[in-house]
């Protein structure tokens, strides 16, 4: 599996001390699903305008997995570290010729993260979508936790639940999420998490474009778990479609409120 991660700064001013960092995960995304990175199924002009406004990276490695991504990320830690280095309580097969040590179960609140060390530089701070460092793979399911998020350095969790979006795997609701932070915090600096489920499994995109992708020619799946036998590539296509979609709206969204003005 591989992570698609976009970390990008915006501010009101070219010479603004603390920018604003807008961070967007793509869960088990591919490199070659964008456009600028040779898909010539689809098109993915927002993605691919960050990618021509910013840094790509050709040549690389990343701990694909879920978990050792995020905690990773967050804590700025190799797993071996903090202990995160598997798929949370990811049992191994019985037929593994070498076993791993045994890994945490949690990345701990104890940890330092990007998100405590920024608000004490004195940002306020937003998560949405996917989390699976710890307890739940969803931010929906803990936020009403008291102090949980507060304690790994979130002033906002949103609560875009995956179980009620089926029909688009969250992307939307997600995007809503984000956006609702970067509108009420506008007037301080900020640092928002989008971290989106979508195109991991389940397969799960608006109707109308897996049905376009069929109608390409593409194949469709017959179920939403998608069988590689099948080489559902309609519903794949569709959900990258959809991801894209939605960042153009987040990114439309930044250009009306000037903050989509990228340091150099």
């Amino acid at each position: 599996m591989i992570r698609i991660l976009i970390l990008f700064a915006l501010c009101p001013s070219l010479f603004a001390v603390q920018p604003n960092i807008l961070h967007i995960l793509a869960d088990d995304m591919g490199w070659n699903a964008l456009s600028c990175y040779g898909n010539k199924d689809l098109q993915t002009p927002n993605l691919d305008r960050l990618a021509a406004q910013g840094m790509r990276f050709t040549q690389a490695y990343a701990d694909a997995q879920c978990s050792p991504t995020r905690a990773a990320f967050l804590s700025g830690q190799y797993g071996a570290r903090t202990g995160v280095f598997k798929v949370l309580n990811e049992k191994e097969p019985s037929f593994a010729p070498m076993r791993s040590a045994e890994a945490k179960d949690a990345l701990g609140p104890e940890t330092a993260t990007l998100a405590t060390t920024l608000r004490k530089a004195g940002y306020t701070t937003g998560i949405s979508g996917k989390w699976h460092i710890a307890n739940n793979y969803a931010v929906a399911a803990l936020r009403k936790r008291e102090g949980y998020f507060d304690a790994y350095g979130f002033d906002f969790a949103g609560p875009a639940n995956g179980n009620e979006h089926h029909e688009d795997k969250t992307v939307t609701a997600i995007t809503d999420d984000i956006i609702g932070f970067i509108e009420s915090n506008r007037s301080r600096p900020w640092f928002a998490i989008v971290s989106h489920f979508s195109p991991h499994t389940k397969l799960e995109a608006p109707e109308a474009l897996i049905a376009k992708q069929v109608a390409r020619g593409f194949k469709r799946s017959a179920d939403d778990e998608g069988k590689s036998t099948e080489r559902p590539i309609a519903n794949y296509l569709a959900m990258l479609e959809h991801l894209d979609n939605e960042l153009g709206r987040l990114l439309a969204k930044l250009d009306a409120l000037g903050l989509r003005r990228i340091r150099s």
